[in-house]
Formats: C-alpha cells, structure tokens, sequence
C-alpha cells in the first residue's frame, strides 16, 4: 500500500473527534442513525395515537408510555462511551505531537517537489519543528527521554539527504512513466523502480548520516493504528 501521509491522519482524528462530540454529546441529544429511527418510530405512533384515527383503541391502548428513566440511562452511556473515545484518541495522539507527525511528511516521496526551484527551501521549516522535538531532552510523566538527534548535524546533513531524495523521485517517476503503471509502493516483479526501492537507497544513502536518518526511520515506521499489537 501506499505511505501513509500524517497531516492527513491528523485531519481525520480531529473530524472523528469533532464527530463524535457533535453526534453524541451534545445538549441535544443527537445519537445513532438506529436511536433516531427508534425515536421516529416512537412519535409517529404517538401521533397515530391522538391525530385522525386512533388505530390502536380497538386494542385498549390509550396511549404510548416510555421510560424516560430508562431513556435517560441509554443517552448517558452511549455520551460516556463517546467521550471515552474522544479521550482515547486524545492520549494515543497528543495536540502537542500534530506538528510532529505533520512535519515528518518532510520525507514522503509524494510531497517533494518535482523541480530544483521549489526544493531549494523544501523541508527547512519542518526539519526545524522535528529538531526541536527530537533533538531536546524531555520529560514525560516523569520519565526523562534523551535527544535522540544532534539538531546542528540534522541541518547540515537535511540538504543532503533532500537532494538524493529528489533525484530517487525523478528515477521513480521516470520508470512509472516507461512501464506505463501507476505510482506503487511494492513490485513483486522487481522490474519498476517503486517507492519501497527508492526508501531503500534513501536509507542506504543515510548509512554515515545517523541523526537524518533516524528522523527518515522515524517517518516510515511510525505506527497510528491504536491497536495495542500494531503499535510497534
């Protein structure tokens, strides 16, 4: 498949985040397409039930009774568990962490320009934003987590890195042209020169360049799935 690109996956969180909020926990109750149809189902035989005929009296029913205790109990779980999930995503993909995940696209083959005009300054401020991340000390609930990165080699060693990138992009797109196939990451065939072989060189590019290379490691295997077992 193709490589995920992040600011995409951040654009989603936020909507299924916004989503929920506004389906589920609003003053006024929204709920499922099923709770809805329930409550419609519940009106209109309310309604058949004092409007026109009275359908149902030849039975005895003289009225439709709920119980809005019952009701009420309903509505606060279902708000509970979407609240849970808003949490969920909130811990799994901290605000804090947007730009990162935003800034590690600097790598995606995809996102680089297709000509030396616009790579000239291509990456800068988002290489600033993951040096500043990772080449910083923290400390996160009350663990201290050392710089992995030195933020004076990963400036001197991005432009490096950028200029083979868009060479591996116009080798790639150049053998997608010729075999007349649409961009792939993987050729089982081995015949066109896909994504996944030019990550490859990338990396084998980077062998005496650890720090920019652990941001290019950083952007390929970075697990989103919130899934315990895929999350590396």
């Amino acid at each position: 498949r193709d490589h995920v690109v992040y600011r995409d996956v951040r654009m989603i969180i936020d909507a299924a985040k916004q989503s929920f909020r506004a389906i589920y926990n609003k003053e006024t109750f929204v709920g499922t397409p099923e709770w809805m149809e329930l409550i419609e189902a519940k009106e209109t035989a309310t309604a058949m039930m004092t409007d026109g005929p009275r359908l149902f009296e030849w039975r005895g029913v003289q009225k439709i009774l709920v119980d809005e205790t019952a009701e009420a109990a309903v509505k606060a779980g279902i708000a509970d568990f979407a609240e849970k999930v808003v949490t969920a995503l909130g811990e799994r993909f901290p605000e804090n962490t947007g730009s990162v995940m935003e800034a590690l696209d600097v790598f995606n083959l995809d996102l680089v320009p297709k000509t030396r005009e616009k790579l000239v300054e291509y990456g800068n401020s988002d290489i600033e934003r993951l040096c500043a991340y990772y080449g910083a000390s923290q400390t996160v609930k009350g663990k201290l987590f050392r710089r992995r990165v030195d933020p004076a080699l990963v400036r001197v060693q991005w432009p490096l890195l950028r200029e083979r990138l868009f060479d591996l992009k116009a080798k790639m797109d150049e053998a997608v042209d010729q075999g007349g196939a649409a961009p792939s990451f993987h050729d089982p065939s081995g015949v066109v020169f896909t994504k996944l072989d030019a990550y490859n060189e990338a990396l084998r590019f980077c062998e005496n360049f650890e720090d920019i290379k652990l941001l290019l490691c950083a952007s390929l295997v970075l697990v989103i799935s919130t899934v315990w077992c895929e999350r590396g």
